[in-house]
């Protein structure tokens, strides 16, 4: 009965695992797109992500996906599994951005308004390996003058949208990197 549960489980789970299929882009104009299979409830995506803020360009320090929720079902949860940036050293850094747009692409990634949510997550209590993340997507996020607007609860539903996730800081060398784990879960 257990290995029966497991296999229908397994249906239900989606997951795109970078290290094995290829890197997910880079470029907000043209996310990966990841398609939701009609029985699927959650998604899983294994990443890493480099330092953004070094000077090597030939790093993946930014990931782009889009997918398009169902008609009839929206998001219910998004769980940072893992959040690994022990390659930072002692530095640490503040934490990775995840933002989310609604659309297939990102068209501005300097202004705020495009997006209907953003936080940073990976370090801060309550943001962090383990946590519920969607809940913090449901506050304004303010750095300096821009805002980011509080993704309305129920918001992702029905149609296309692209999330935004990297991870910077000025005092770690380009080869420092975040390795990280989503779930994504719909109903």
């Amino acid at each position: 009965m257990k290995k029966l549960i497991y296999k229908k489980y397994q249906r239900l789970m989606q997951i795109i695992d970078e290290f094995s299929a290829g890197d997910l882009s880079s470029n907000n104009f043209h996310p990966s797109i990841i398609k939701i299979k009609k029985k699927s409830n959650k998604v899983k995506i294994k990443a890493r992500v480099f330092n953004d803020l070094g000077d090597d360009d030939t790093l993946d320090t930014r990931d782009f996906f889009t997918f398009r929720v169902p008609k009839g079902r929206e998001l219910r949860s998004i769980k940072l599994n893992k959040y690994d940036n022990r390659s930072y050293g002692d530095n640490k850094g503040g934490g990775g951005w995840l933002a989310v747009s609604k659309g297939a692409s990102i068209p501005d990634l300097n202004d705020p308004t495009g997006l209907i949510g953003g936080h940073l997550i990976g370090t801060a209590q309550g943001a962090s390996a383990g946590d519920e993340i969607l809940d913090d997507l449901e506050q304004e996020f303010q750095f300096g003058e821009a805002v980011v607007p509080a993704l309305s609860p129920g918001q992702i539903s029905g149609g296309k949208f692209t999330f935004w996730f990297q991870e910077g800081n000025f005092d770690t060398p380009n080869e420092a990197f975040v390795d990280y784990t989503l779930t994504f879960k719909f109903g």
